[in-house]
């Protein structure tokens, strides 16, 4: 899957919630995929070496968005911006693992049939390796196809029928990441890629996955995706239970809403992911 497809997906936010308030149940991005207007304020430096390209995401609550990324005082969102320098892999969160990391939800219903059957699958493609998150991964991306028109927000529906763009992708993904005892939760944001010599920003859905001591990300719906993506989380579901919805009202305004490239670095030039 792209994440131009994925990103056509998205309806606006406000739709979103209205109908998070009147279908049960609702979907569960953040705000429906749309293409975040990018600029480009400067050309790469000859010189430079880094990978990590600096930027500027502006949101509604980008002190919100400032705490997520480990800045407490929110004052580097004072001003309607949040400045970050981007990884790839991995997001500056320290914080551990809670139990919910690792349990089944309402909407992270692992221990379905359906979804213990891929788990079973899962386990004997590795034989006795030992599973990781990027194992997770290619599983998800090779056992699913992309379809825009579905809107599953169970994982044992995602199981069942196997489509879906990424909020299914990340659905499936958490739960067998949790099946196999490796933490994980669904994370909402920003995917910011560089693709067809262009820098391109949609709202997107992934997974982090705590392994060797930190959250790594884990996105089996742009596995296939030919060039680096780097990501700007708004936020992760503090609640998977039926209120979920309302969970996700509470965190919408941290949705980044655009984006400044201030030192695009060398990350154009890392190639294509494993």
């Amino acid at each position: 899957m792209t994440v131009a497809a994925c990103g056509r997906l998205w309806r606006s936010a406000l739709a979103t919630l209205v109908l998070a308030m009147l279908v049960s149940p609702a979907p569960l991005s953040a705000q429906s995929l749309s293409a975040v207007p990018v600029e480009v304020l400067a050309t790469p430096n000859g010189s430079s070496t880094s990978p990590k390209p600096r930027v500027r995401v502006f949101a509604q609550d980008a002190p919100g968005l400032a705490r997520m990324w480990g800045q407490a005082d929110g004052q580097n969102g004072s001003n309607g911006y949040v400045e970050l320098e981007l990884m790839l892999g991995t997001h500056p969160s320290l914080d551990e693992p809670s139990a919910a990391a690792l349990s089944a939800s309402f909407i992270v219903d692992f221990n379905d049939a359906a979804v213990q059957h891929l788990r079973h699958q899962l386990l004997t493609d590795l034989g006795s390796r030992v599973p990781t998150g990027q194992d997770v991964v290619r599983f998800v991306a090779k056992s699913m196809r992309g379809d825009y028109a579905s809107n599953s927000p169970y994982a044992s529906k995602v199981a069942r029928s196997l489509q879906g763009d990424c909020t299914e992708y990340s659905l499936l993904t958490a739960a067998l990441a949790r099946s196999v005892q490796i933490p994980a939760r669904i994370v909402n944001g920003l995917a910011l890629v560089y693709v067809d010599e262009r820098w391109q920003a949609y709202g997107h859905a992934w997974v982090q996955t705590f392994e060797a001591g930190r959250w790594v990300v884990r996105d089996s719906a742009l596995a296939d995706l030919p060039g680096p993506a780097f990501y700007v989380p708004a936020f992760s579901f503090s609640d998977e239970g039926p209120g979920y919805a309302l969970d996700l009202m509470r965190h919408i305004g941290r949705m980044p809403s655009r984006v400044q490239i201030i030192d695009p670095s060398q990350a154009t030039h890392i190639p294509k992911r494993d």
